[in-house]
Parts: C-alpha cells; sequence; structure tokens
C-alpha cells in the first residue's frame, strides 16, 4: 500500500502516523564512501581518457599509425606514379 507521501508499506502496522524514519550512522558512512569511491573512478577514467588520447596524438604525429585512407591514398599514388615512369 501506499500513503499520501508515496512510501511504500508491505505490512498494515508500518503505516502509523508516529513512525519515524532514521539514518544510521553505518548508513552515512557507506553513503559517503561509495559516493567517494563514484568520484574516484570518475577522475581515473577521465586521467586514463587522456592519457590514451595522448598515445594516440603521438603515434599519428610520428607515422606509427595510419588511417585507412591514408593508407589507399598512399597506395594509389604510388601505382599512378610507376604508371606514368612507364610511359
Amino acid at each position: 500500500t501506499y500513503d499520501e507521501k508515496g512510501q511504500i508499506y508491505l505490512s498494515g502496522f508500518q503505516s502509523n502516523g508516529s513512525y519515524e524514519e532514521n539514518v544510521s550512522t553505518a548508513q552515512t558512512l557507506s553513503l559517503i564512501l561509495l559516493s567517494f569511491i563514484c568520484v574516484s573512478f570518475a577522475i581515473y577514467s577521465c586521467v586514463l581518457h587522456h592519457e590514451i588520447t595522448n598515445m594516440l596524438l603521438k603515434s599519428f604525429s610520428i607515422g606509427l599509425l595510419q588511417t585507412n585512407n591514408m593508407k589507399a591514398r598512399g597506395r594509389g599514388g604510388s601505382k599512378r606514379r610507376k604508371n606514368r615512369r612507364r610511359e
């Protein structure tokens, strides 16, 4: 059943008006700990993204990695040059 505030009650004796909800110290500490872990993972993911992006940019700049378009252009240009030299 539901009350006027939208709270869900599984049995009738839970829905009396004098029922107060208390948050325990363990609940508070676990919420703080889980929030800290979540924020830490978010920061760590940003650091990893930055490192991977820098690594890829350095690889592209020194020519270790080529995209498919660059490879296709390089091959196509060399075939044209060879054909022109033969003629």
